[in-house]
């Protein structure tokens, strides 16, 4: 607000300067935000075709069709590529778990959710695919190791909240026990799935999460009736 306030309130007067000066700055931001998400498309694509090995300025700005030069102006150097190719991938599985409509049942909520966690299509088989790559350099790079950990934390945390979401009155422990189960099969499924032929079954991915979450479900089911026959024991 504070680089565009002085065009916009001469622009709001009808000054030809004004529009002028205007327009010469948006198409800047557009084209670095257009550039930067077409540099990080080629990313990819040499961490698809070649691995995270091959990574390197010279190899995505050649990818991309750009001098290296031009590349340092949006990543500077190697790791900064990196960091930005497993960013942008946890911005678009953020992006699709939000997309998840609410107004369902919570095990079905719950089982949408995290279909969109593991690769059952071709974008997210290509992003298990650079994610596996990606951690495997995390012990090299602190960028990514921030990435990685807060990556897994978060997963926890959506796990948590969805087996919450199930059963509001779990108790604190075995809820904290079963997300981390839940975490373990989620990582797991995915992992198993990525290295399926391409067009494996989303159907067997979805009974798996369904078992697990209705498992869950039927688990804190039978522990409320094992209280309530042993108060009714007590009693007589």
């Amino acid at each position: 607000r504070s680089t565009l306030f002085p065009y916009t309130t001469l622009f709001r007067s009808g000054s030809a300067v004004a529009r002028s000066c205007y327009h010469t700055i948006m198409p800047r931001r557009i084209d670095r935000a257009a550039r930067k998400a077409e540099l990080v498309e080629a990313l990819w694509s040499v961490i698809h075709h070649h691995g995270v090995s091959a990574v390197s300025l010279r190899t995505v700005a050649a990818a991309a069709g750009v001098s290296v030069g031009s590349l340092r102006h949006v990543f500077p150097t190697r790791s900064a590529l990196l960091t930005s190719a497993a960013e942008l991938m946890i911005d678009n599985v953020t992006r699709r778990v939000r997309a998840v409509p609410a107004d369902q049942s919570a095990l079905a909520y719950a089982t949408e959710v995290l279909l969109h966690l593991v690769p059952t299509d071709s974008v997210s088989r290509a992003e298990m695919e650079i994610n596996v790559a990606l951690i495997a350099e995390a012990g090299a790079d602190r960028g990514l190791l921030r990435i990685r950990d807060r990556a897994r934390d978060e997963l926890y945390r959506l796990c948590r909240r969805l087996l919450a979401r199930i059963r509001p009155d779990a108790d604190e422990e075995r809820l904290d026990e079963r997300a981390r189960r839940l975490h373990v099969v989620i990582d797991g499924l995915a992992f198993h799935l990525v290295q399926e032929k391409p067009g494996a079954s989303r159907q067997w991915a979805r009974s798996v999460i369904e078992e697990e979450l209705r498992a869950w479900s039927a688990t804190v089911e039978d522990r409320k009736s094992t209280r309530l026959n042993s108060s009714h024991g007590s009693a007589s």
